[in-house]
């Protein structure tokens, strides 16, 4: 992060994620920016908020073979 957080910053939260779901091995900068996001507390709160969904659109889950 350069600043403020910016729009940039927030469309890289998903980008994030999906680093931590494939468990990506990033360069040392990168993956910094990425335990800085993922430590932040509004991110953790949406995090909090999508481990309480009760639907699951199974083809888009982690690990699940598409047929």
């Amino acid at each position: 992060m350069i600043g403020a957080v910016g729009i940039v910053d927030c469309m890289f939260a998903p980008v994030a994620l999906r680093f931590r779901a494939y468990a990506l091995e990033l360069p040392v900068d990168t993956q910094g920016y990425v335990e800085h996001w993922l430590a932040d507390e509004d991110m953790q709160q949406w995090i909090a908020d999508a481990e309480r969904e009760e639907w699951r659109i199974e083809h888009e889950e982690v690990g699940v073979a598409l047929s």
